[in-house]
């Protein structure tokens, strides 16, 4: 990922139409008041960047991918198997993000290469087939179908409701070491509902 900047400098240009990510830079500052004692400063940046792929006229390194620490879990595999024709369209390696699209009804998952290791990829992939029970010819579920915006009451519900559904198909395949990132992300979109405890035994039902 570059900059624009950073990529007209290395002779490059962005192909029109690309769209950025922002990528957020922070860290401490040691300095000195006026009376000499030390102080600490917190900075924050964030600038806009660009995939490669967006980026003509640079010869980038080709990035050797590491197939080796991807090992699927025949667990995972079976229950996927089952599920697949009743949920929604699995586009594998469509873009970086995971994601599920109400409107097209489709899941978008990054390359399984690209994942840590396949516990995170599967948990990943079942966190968002939690989002798409949700469809209106589904569940019609109206966290997902009356969906406001990122970080919205219903938004943190929905959250709520999808890594929950992660957490038990985790469960059924045997699958723990994504344990503690499961824990941290409930008490994350808890924390936006404030502690509402009623919700998250409703978003175990849902």
């Amino acid at each position: 990922f570059l900059s624009y900047k950073q990529a007209c400098n290395l002779g490059g240009q962005v192909r029109a139409g690309s769209k950025s990510i922002p990528v957020v830079y922070w860290n401490f500052l040691k300095t000195k008041t006026e009376e000499g004692k030390d102080k600490t400063v917190r900075f924050l940046k964030y600038y806009n960047v660009f995939n490669a792929d967006d980026i003509d006229g640079i010869d980038f390194p080709k990035v050797e991918i590491d197939r080796s620490k991807f090992n699927p879990i025949d667990s995972a595999k079976k229950l996927l198997k089952k599920i697949k024709g009743k949920h929604a369209k699995l586009a594998d390696f469509y873009g970086q993000k995971a994601c599920y699209s109400p409107q097209k009804d489709r899941i978008n998952m990054p390359s399984k290469y690209s994942f840590n290791d396949s516990q995170n990829y599967y948990a990943t992939l079942f966190h968002e087939i939690g989002h798409s029970t949700g469809h209106e010819f589904r569940l019609a579920r109206k966290t997902l179908t009356d969906l406001n915006h990122f970080g919205s009451h219903e938004y943190s519900k929905e959250e709520l409701i999808a890594e929950m559904f992660s957490a038990y198909l985790c469960g059924e395949c045997g699958i723990e070491s994504t344990k503690d990132n499961t824990v941290a992300y409930i008490q994350g979109w808890m924390s936006v509902l404030k502690g509402d405890k009623k919700f998250f035994i409703q978003a175990c039902t849902q």
